[in-house]
């Protein structure tokens, strides 16, 4: 009878590993997909060159947000399906 206990505990403890792995992947690929669109933006220069053709910086930053906000909803949706 114990031998089956050990033998369950150590299953249970078998897959409680791999969600943990399987969330701390997921949960690394969340932050790093935002920093694509910030190497990208630094790389091409695009808030340079909508400050200088007039674009207001309470705009940019407001347009900006929403973008990120519509990201972060995205990638929530798609690790987290239920």
């Amino acid at each position: 009878m114990s031998d089956c206990v050990v033998l369950c505990v150590r299953r249970a403890s078998g897959i409680d590993a791999l969600i943990a792995i399987s969330v701390i992947f997921a949960l690394s690929q969340i932050p790093a997909s935002f920093v694509v669109f910030l190497v990208e933006e630094r790389q091409s220069g695009s808030r340079h060159l909508q400050f200088v053709s007039g674009v207001k910086p309470v705009i940019f930053w407001l347009v900006n947000y929403c973008w990120d906000m519509v990201r972060a909803i995205e990638t929530y949706r798609y690790h987290f399906q239920f």
